[in-house]
């Protein structure tokens, strides 16, 4: 509308929409809301679905369906759906997934940036079909890029061959939502559908929408790897609001509520995401020695230890270093921990990493004495993350300005903290205390 007024208006137009907003910060203590839609949080965009796809966006082989009984759930125009299946002749042989794009196919580079970010972590290649490739692979099965209503891909490689399509849709194109795609492809099934989710994960039927509470079946060990820690920041995961009867009602929340934020993201894939498809596809088999990793690395396939974010060294037993200086290695019984820059603000930019070590059968107790940080909805800006669940996992993040936290005790040898800032807003930062009992 604001194209179609004339230059002399459009100033006036705008000076009523700032004093409009002036009134809403003295009236309500906030600016008024300047938008039709609040963006709701975490609502990943293949939750839209697609016809007769299960959990929205996995599309099942007969065989895949066979798997499970018929009446589990719920059929629609004749197609059952169905959970998938974990068996290892479906992962790609030799890690090669040979790939097409149907024609005039709108996204090419979402999809190949979504491949690089798989291909850098990972053995995994995807290779463009011909003869040749199909002779090296000893199989005629094709991924093939389309676009759709939404978002669908397969699980793993079909048996009998041909070509298996992974849709993208005008709500589904950006690199996060392709990446998604193409763990089911490489043979990932959803993170809250394994069967130790209710460990960590709660799930409040009434606020499913109706006919959608099949959504939250969980799948039975014999189908399921969970070899793996159970990972709320895998880029696998449904978000907070999945399939709400109103778009807003928590249908899940992380049994610790300060992992609910992190749920369903998809900013890219978590370290656990890459760990898991590294040994799925035995990443490391040609190394010629065997690494021991610590602190929840893993031997990649360069043949070298692969470390959580945050941590470096032969074996992850150091803390990586950024710019600013500051982190630490600390196994003192006590000691304190403070923002690059403390008491002042702290710096643009900063990187900070420090790794409290404890012996065995010690806990470690964090008290907080200054906590302030810039805010934002999901602590995307400034942030200070503790790795309460293990260094190779997300963690708790805090920022914004506001009462301190309890004091957090952590029964482990490796608490990891990170504390990230970015190039502007500098606030008066942090100082934790810590003990080791």
């Amino acid at each position: 509308m604001l194209t179609l007024l004339s230059d002399k208006m459009k100033p006036v137009l705008w000076s009523k929409i700032f004093f409009l907003l002036l009134i809403g910060v003295f009236v309500f203590g906030k600016p008024l809301e300047y938008s039709e839609h609040k963006s709701e949080p975490n609502r990943p965009s293949e939750e839209l679905g697609v016809e007769g796809a299960f959990q929205s966006d996995i599309q099942l082989t007969p065989e895949q369906a066979r798997e499970i009984k018929a009446d589990d759930f719920p059929s629609e125009n004749g197609r059952l759906r169905r959970k998938a299946s974990s068996n290892m002749d479906s992962l790609w042989p030799k890690g090669i997934v040979p790939y097409e794009f149907e024609n005039n196919f709108p996204w090419t580079d979402v999809v190949l940036e979504a491949i690089r970010r798989w291909e850098d972590e990972t053995c995994i290649m995807f290779k463009e079909v011909s003869p040749s490739i199909q002779a090296e692979v000893g199989h005629t099965n094709v991924l093939k890029f389309s676009r759709g209503s939404g978002c669908s891909s397969t699980i793993g490689r079909y048996h009998d061959g041909g070509t298996q399509e992974t849709f993208l849709g005008d709500n589904c194109r950006s690199v996060g939502a392709t990446q998604h795609e193409i763990g089911h492809v490489i043979g990932f099934y959803h993170e809250q559908s394994r069967p130790d989710r209710d460990d960590h994960v709660l799930v409040t039927e009434t606020n499913v929408a109706r006919g959608r509470l099949w959504e939250f079946k969980k799948y039975d060990r014999n189908h399921i790897r969970i070899d793996e820690p159970y990972d709320i920041g895998s880029v696998m995961h449904y978000g907070p609001t999945w399939f709400s009867k109103d778009n807003r009602a928590h249908t899940m929340d992380a049994k610790d509520a300060r992992m609910t934020p992190i749920m369903g993201q998809r900013h890219g894939l978590s370290f656990m995401d890459v760990k898991t498809a590294n040994k799925l596809y035995n990443c490391n088999r040609d190394c010629p020695t065997r690494l021991v990793c610590e602190n929840g690395g893993y031997v990649g396939p360069r043949c070298t230890c692969v470390c959580p974010k945050g941590l470096s060294g032969q074996t992850c037993s150091e803390v990586s270093r950024g710019s600013t200086a500051c982190g630490a290695v600390l196994r003192q019984a006590k000691g304190t921990i403070t923002s690059p820059g403390y008491p002042g603000k702290y710096t643009n930019s900063a990187i900070c990493n420090w790794m409290i070590k404890a012996d065995e059968e010690r806990t470690i107790t964090l008290t907080f004495e200054m906590l302030s940080i810039e805010s934002s909805d999901k602590c995307d800006y400034d942030s200070l993350e503790i790795k309460l669940y293990g260094p190779e996992l997300a963690g708790p993040k805090f920022c914004g300005v506001h009462q301190m936290p309890d004091p957090i005790v952590y029964q482990g040898q490796s608490l990891v903290i990170r504390f990230l800032s970015d190039s502007s807003e500098n606030y008066a930062g942090f100082k934790i205390n810590y003990t080791i009992q």
